[in-house]
């Protein structure tokens, strides 16, 4: 009976990692609403957690290879949608219609500014007065997680356009212009900010973490400062402005994409963000965007912190 039972705990683990995603593609076509597809995800997700739970049990020294396991899974998921920019910019270039040496020149000046931003972050900052202490507190642990200088980051409460929207990050770009130098943005100076809305202090702290640890990692990955870059390069060498581009699809994947970095990364760092997020993303879909297949992964990655804890604790 023993052996029985290893026999198809093993057969079972291998049979869920030989195709993770068949129950992802058969709960998105049923005809359910989102709320109830989520509760089928969180189910089969259990079902993977235990079974790699029940395999932890079966060998003490198997302990430390699981781990390392979770570990690279983790990493296999944030290069896939580091990749997924990658593949994005390449073909923005080319339906932008810029020519291969003026997107080199966006590309690299990304990259300098992005890679350099602490020289170029504004020290010049301030936090509004009626925020209260506990979400200050928390936006100031997150950027300190994330090796962010709080005090470079400004923090304000205001009114945010979309009624779908809690919090909202920002950064301005400001330069010299040097239309004659390559690349024509010099001296850049970035101020970043992080919009608050007030209905954001009337919700649970743990929508609170999801909700600004999805603002914290925007700044975090400089999503901003890509964004901002190309609609430069776009005015100065297309004559073209922000309508234009919110009409071309590649642009408005790329603005996607850091919707879904901004959580999966987040959740990719830390145990506490990744339940938050799965709690929020359980109800709540971000809007027009992100739907099963994002929830999904949070609730993968989720299981992945459950599966290393529950080991710890052994």
């Amino acid at each position: 009976m023993k052996y029985l039972k290893l026999l198809f705990i093993s057969f079972f683990y291998l049979s869920i990692h030989a195709a993770q995603s068949w129950d992802l593609a058969i709960i998105q076509h049923l005809p359910l609403s989102y709320k109830h597809k989520c509760s089928l995800i969180d189910a089969m997700q259990v079902i993977k957690a235990n079974c790699s739970i029940t395999q932890s049990l079966l060998s003490r020294k198997a302990h430390q290879k699981l781990k390392i396991a979770l570990k690279k899974q983790r990493r296999i998921i944030e290069n896939t949608y580091r990749k997924k920019e990658q593949g994005i910019l390449e073909k923005l270039g080319q339906s932008l219609q810029f020519s291969d040496n003026e997107w080199l020149e966006c590309l690299r000046t990304i990259k300098n500014i992005k890679n350099n931003r602490f020289q170029f972050i504004s020290s010049d900052t301030h936090h509004d007065q009626e925020i209260p202490s506990s979400l200050l507190s928390l936006i100031s642990s997150l950027c300190t997680q994330n090796n962010l200088n709080p005090h470079t980051v400004n923090v304000v409460m205001n009114t945010i356009d979309n009624p779908n929207t809690y919090a909202h990050a920002s950064i301005g770009l400001f330069y010299t212009y040097s239309p004659e130098a390559t690349p024509f943005i010099q001296q850049a100076h970035i101020k970043q900010t992080i919009t608050l809305s007030e209905k954001l202090t009337q919700e649970t702290s743990l929508r609170q973490l999801a909700f600004c640890a999805h603002e914290v990692e925007h700044i975090c990955q400089g999503h901003g400062i890509v964004l901002a870059i190309i609609e430069q390069y776009a005015q100065h060498y297309l004559q073209c402005g922000k309508e234009t581009l919110n009409k071309n699809q590649d642009y408005l994947l790329l603005k996607v994409l850091h919707e879904e970095q901004a959580e999966i990364f987040a959740a990719l760092k830390n145990a506490h963000v990744a339940q938050a997020l799965v709690m929020l993303r359980s109800k709540q879909y971000y809007p027009q965007h992100l739907y099963e297949a994002h929830y999904h992964t949070l609730v993968k990655i989720n299981n992945m912190w459950k599966i290393e804890q529950f080991i710890d604790k052994m």
